[in-house]
């Protein structure tokens, strides 16, 4: 659970096989600060050897610098090498994060098409998928966006994406139909809550979730990946079986192994869940950005220790996790 990405600036799926074929792969994607230079990204490859599969990006809709798709050729320089960008999509304006302005009832009434109908069409002349990540984590309490919020109700929220999504990749002639929605709660064991949220089958291409240990928080013990998801899994057990992307991930280094966390989750993960075509990595020092005043570096490389970016890299050299996104 990122606090809001700005303040750390300062039917799709992989291709392969379907679900539990042996040569099944999964995608291995990341998220690094600061975010949306092409510098960052060159910079991850350079440190893992191998290009991501799926990268996030950030755009917040009333942020003057930041609305738009980020450049073309920068999107165009990750596609050369597999990558899949996954649009971190948050309806907010960053420097106030207290206006009503983007509540999920004027998105469903259309006060924003004109900015809707931009961005889908500077999507839908990139010639390749574009994960779209709206919202995310909008059962929590922690965003702007939240649901219970005036204006923000499970109603409005389902309203408000299914209006999106008919901008997008409704009618005869879609505006971006290489548009893939990613439908990202942070992930819980409620699956009525969760299902009151559902926009429908039609419109979501992939399930999210997101996946932290916060082990020495608020006294939280050290959980292994397999647990944090299985929980998650419990969620959404009401739900379509869509693909999976889990679109956060990292743990802390205190009170366990880092490496052992990384090395056997994936493995898991890979075992057990073969809906899950997608893990993104939060490669991301939080500094002071940490929740109630916490901090943790969630990076690979910790200072005196890069025994998680080795336990990482290993995990590249497995061919099931070579996947990449269509």
């Amino acid at each position: 659970m990122l606090a809001l990405v700005a303040c750390v600036l300062g039917t799709t799926g992989v291709a392969t096989p379907a679900d539990g074929a042996s040569s099944r792969r999964i995608a291995m994607g990341a998220l690094s600060a600061p975010l949306n230079r092409k510098t960052t990204y060159d910079a991850f490859v350079r440190l893992t050897g191998r290009a991501p599969a799926i990268w996030a990006l950030w755009v917040g809709w009333g942020d003057p610098q930041n609305h738009d798709l980020p450049s073309l050729s920068f999107l165009d320089h990750m596609r050369r090498k597999g990558t899949t960008p996954l649009i971190i999509w948050q309806p907010v304006i960053s420097r106030d994060q207290g206006s009503a302005r983007y509540r999920f009832e004027t998105i469903a009434r259309g006060d924003h098409d004109a900015y809707l109908r931009s961005f889908a069409e500077q999507v839908g002349r990139y010639p390749g998928p574009i994960i779209l990540r709206f919202a995310h984590e909008f059962e929590g309490w922690w965003f702007p966006w939240r649901i219970g919020l005036p204006g923000n109700t499970a109603e409005t929220f389902t309203a408000a994406w299914r209006h999106i999504w008919e901008v997008f990749r409704g009618g005869a002639q879609p505006l971006a139909p290489n548009a893939r929605f990613l439908w990202s709660p942070h992930g819980c064991d409620c699956p009525n809550r969760l299902k009151s949220l559902w926009p429908g089958e039609q419109y979501v291409d992939y399930i999210g979730m997101s996946v932290y240990n916060w082990a020495g928080l608020r006294r939280m013990p050290w959980r292994s990946m397999a647990r944090l998801v299985r929980a998650r899994m419990a969620g959404i057990a009401l739900l379509p079986r869509k693909p999976i992307i889990l679109a956060e991930t990292a743990s802390t280094h205190r009170g366990g192994n880092k490496a052992r966390w990384i090395s056997d989750g994936y493995r898991t993960l890979y075992s057990r869940w073969p809906r899950i075509v997608g893990v993104l990595y939060t490669n991301v020092d939080m500094g002071t950005q940490g929740v109630d005043g916490h901090t943790e570096d969630w990076r690979l490389v910790l200072p005196r220790s890069g025994t998680a970016l080795r336990a990482y890299k290993a995990l590249l050299r497995l061919d099931r996790f070579r996947g990449r996104i269509r």
